[in-house]
């Protein structure tokens, strides 16, 4: 689940890069503010990520959702074996 705050928040940084870049020039890669704003932005992927995780396993736990049905090995295991 980190990968993916991780994945999403590279994401706005490359944004804001650009966004920095095509405004001020490449002066401007790395201002303070243009790393101060991903850096928040970072932050904000992985807490909201994780609070999503946890809802999700509180509501398994609770019994109000239930897990997928069908095959219970998961893709990564699939992928990693040695067959």
């Amino acid at each position: 689940m980190v990968g993916f705050g991780l994945v999403r928040a590279m994401g706005g940084f490359d944004v804001s890069q650009a966004a920095a870049t095509a405004a001020a020039g490449p002066a401007a890669l790395f201002d303070i503010d243009v790393l101060a704003k991903a850096a928040l932005f970072a932050g904000e992927s992985m807490l909201s990520v994780a609070f999503a995780a946890l809802a999700v396993d509180y509501a398994l736990q609770q019994g109000w959702i239930k897990p997928r049905s069908g095959n219970a090995e998961s893709a990564l295991d699939a992928v990693l074996r040695d067959d």
